[in-house]
């Protein structure tokens, strides 16, 4: 059993409950975890994002149990590429690292770029760049200046960064051709072991062990599409070198929208039991849930704070897009269930504020949200 991961429930049983340790505290499994993807949840200060009940006072430190007990935030997720590309990661170690930058004292998870290099390059027809076995070569989006991501600055980056959890580099590919997708794979196991060798180097110049309680963790990601055959060995592969969570990466949903189910199910059965598994960009109510149901623990997804922004609130009623005529009169509070800063506005309140396209909406929609989808992962437990 790792150190880092306490598992309560017996092995082979879902939905999972676990706590995972990291330097930053801990995380009460099965946790979702927005989207920072460049330092911020869009709009939302720290101290909304640190106490989304409203029922936390200032700089109150709570345990995992009982953040998760007020729908409060774990965790949640900033990104190796955007940061590197501005403000820098040299810049954000100088600046006491992504904690002390963005005012938060939780866990954060840093996804590696992987999935950003996957966008900009194979699936962008306006910004030129290649994947090679030494790393992913591209501009800069913002300045045009040229850039490389190796599995060994991935692992720099991060470090630079200060992350709890860091996620080794992985070729994302979307449902390709055949060989296109054994490539990703070859590939992405041999990234992933040279990540690895770098985070060692990395210990070992702190004076740290593998077996040390206070390291950050370094997860994952298994490829291989919907071709089952290339998941298992890809999963075979990654738990042969040993790492402290696993992740099933690649969209999630393919191009006709189907939810890869039987997939992500036969993936989850492949992995460690004493291991996180982290169900990357999955973030649908009923998607998680049923990941839940086929034994992944962690979750992130920009959809609870961008649909939000757009008008789509997540409440205990259901889906409620608040731009609707119907909301104009309706004198009920948001969500008489669910706690949040926002939950006791009324809905006609907060419809006006989206006709008049004040960002207040956004804001307010977003912290219920997230209220929402923390409260979301206690639901298979009662």
């Amino acid at each position: 059993m790792s150190k880092h991961f306490q598992l309560f429930t017996p092995p082979g049983e879902t939905p999972r409950r676990g706590v995972i340790t990291t330097p930053h505290g801990q995380i009460m499994t099965p946790a979702f975890g927005p989207d920072a993807t460049r330092g911020v949840i869009k709009h939302l200060s720290p101290e909304e994002i640190t106490h989304l009940s409203g029922t936390l006072t200032q700089g109150e430190t709570l345990s995992a149990e009982h953040l998760r007990e007020q729908n409060e935030l774990q965790f949640l997720l900033t990104n190796t590429f955007h940061l590197r590309s501005y403000p820098g990661d040299e810049y954000i170690r100088q600046m006491g690292g992504i904690h002390q930058f963005m005012q938060w004292n939780r866990p954060v998870l840093t996804d590696s770029g992987g999935f950003q290099v996957f966008s900009l390059i194979h699936n962008s027809a306006n910004l030129k760049g290649s994947v090679d076995n030494d790393g992913a070569h591209f501009t800069n989006p913002r300045d045009g200046a040229p850039l490389i991501l190796t599995p060994e600055n991935a692992i720099d980056i991060q470090w630079n960064l200060g992350s709890d959890i860091m996620v080794v580099l992985d070729d994302c590919r979307h449902y390709q051709d055949e060989a296109e997708l054994v490539a990703s794979v070859e590939r992405t196991i041999a990234w992933a072991e040279r990540c690895k060798q770098r985070f060692e180097q990395h210990l070992a110049k702190r004076g740290l062990g593998w077996e040390s309680t206070v390291r950050p963790l370094l997860f994952c990601v298994v490829q291989g599409g919907i071709d089952k055959t290339l998941r298992k060995h890809c999963a075979e592969a990654l738990i042969q070198i040993g790492f402290d969570g696993y992740g099933f990466g690649g969209w999630a949903i393919t191009e006709k929208e189907f939810f890869p189910d039987e997939v992500m199910q036969f993936v989850a059965k492949l992995l460690p039991a004493d291991a996180p598994r982290y169900a990357m960009g999955v973030g649908t109510p009923d998607d998680m849930l049923r990941c839940m149901q086929y034994g992944y623990d962690l979750f992130d997804c920009v959809l609870p704070t961008r649909n939000a922004r757009h008008g789509v609130c997540y409440s205990s009623d259901g889906v409620v897009r608040i731009t609707n005529a119907k909301y104009k009169h309706d004198t009920s509070v948001l969500d008489k269930i669910i706690t949040s800063r926002a939950a006791h506005y009324p809905r006609y309140y907060l419809h006006h504020l989206f006709k008049i396209k004040d960002s207040l909406g956004g804001r307010l929609l977003s912290i219920h949200n997230l209220a929402y989808y923390n409260a979301l992962m206690k639901q298979p437990f009662g």
